[in-house]
């Protein structure tokens, strides 16, 4: 072997998904390999050996530039971006401060977010303060799903308490994608709390596999034509403060008619691409109120503690709730991507190394 091949072979890489641009996301993502040097950990870091990491709908807007993915910032030249902000893998190595701390050790299971990205890859420098230990009860596939899911839940749910005219009211509210990785959450917390569930889902099928997976509250399909009818059937008498929507578009004209007057829409995601027609708020009082999971950063640190304690015991006690629609290994990222991407799929698609 030859002193340059000896060179080439102790330096170590790691495999990575990227893109150099913005664009249809099983077009301008690569499979590559980076240096191992790129995810040296700094004092306050981790290095984690990445196990699994969900495709989140808003991965994909973001790969492909798409405004309801976020603002979509230049990407440099000869500095591809890897896609990814949260997963679950092995501490494999600590920065210098981090060991010192004996918060954590190496060998250690961690589930994680990481604000710049980059857990798209099989390996991750991570910052010590955004890891959480996994129990031994939840497996890697809840865990790599765990952390934005259960907070945008968590920002759903007191984004809909603050607009109740009343909190002590029954509450009957009406969640719309209701079968998706964040509102299975929301329907579970909400039982929890007492809150009457009306599920929209589009298809019959997708209804049937739901009602299946997490009884307890009404499945209806938006693809049959009495659907309408059948919401105002499961609503009764009962008023409609609050509807949790992910689809925006036409969906929310459709569902206006349900809401009562100074009701309040809250949207966490635009699955649709159609506009929607909002002349009906302000004549009646009605509030459309956005919001996004990195609001969660702004409860108290109690609050935040609770939260988490609280969606843990939900992942120990009810894992089915943390629905896995597929799990691909990184070489097949585009059939991951076509999967998470399709309309039938039921949970969050992972990929795996």
């Amino acid at each position: 072997m030859s002193s340059d091949q000896k060179e080439a072979a102790s330096v170590r890489v790691f495999n990575a998904i990227e893109h150099a641009e913005y664009g249809n996301p099983t077009s301008v993502l690569r499979l590559v390999e980076r240096p191992m040097s790129e995810v040296e950990p700094g004092p306050h870091d981790a290095l984690v050996r990445v196990s699994k990491r969900p495709i989140h709908p808003g991965d994909l807007l973001m790969i492909a530039g798409d405004k309801r993915g976020g603002r979509a910032t230049p990407i440099p030249a000869g500095a591809p971006r890897t896609p990814g902000f949260e997963g679950v893998g092995v501490i494999e190595k600590l920065g210098s401060n981090a060991a010192h701390q004996g918060q954590f050790a190496v060998g250690q299971r961690v589930m994680f977010l990481s604000g710049t990205g980059r857990t798209w890859a099989t390996y991750s420098k991570v910052p010590v303060a955004t890891l959480v230990a996994v129990p031994d009860e939840v497996s890697d596939a809840v865990a790599a799903q765990f952390l934005i899911n259960t907070m945008t839940a968590q920002v759903v749910l007191h984004a809909g308490h603050n607009a109740l005219p009343v909190p002590e009211l029954p509450v009957t509210v009406i969640q719309t994608a209701a079968g998706s990785s964040v509102m299975r959450i929301v329907t579970a917390f909400g039982q929890k709390i007492g809150l009457t569930m009306i599920r929209l889902v589009r298809t019959k099928e997708g209804a049937a596999l739901l009602e299946a997976s997490l009884p307890g509250a009404p499945v209806i399909a938006t693809e049959t034509s009495e659907w309408k009818e059948q919401v105002r059937s499961a609503i009764g008498s009962s008023p409609v403060h609050v509807i949790f929507d992910a689809v925006g578009g036409a969906m929310v004209d459709d569902l206006v008619s349900f809401l009562s007057d100074g009701g309040t829409f809250v949207n966490f995601g635009w699955l649709s691409k159609g506009a929607s027609d909002l002349s009906e708020f302000a004549p009646r009082g009605l509030a459309f109120k956005g919001v996004v999971f990195t609001k969660w950063m702004n409860f108290s640190l109690e609050e935040q503690k609770q939260h988490r304690d609280t969606a843990i015991q939900l992942a120990k006690e009810a894992p089915h709730v943390f629905a896995i629609a597929g799990e691909y290994p990184l070489a097949d990222f585009r059939k991951a991507i076509d999967h998470a991407s399709g309309p039938r799929k039921s949970g969050m698609v992972l990929l795996t190394s």
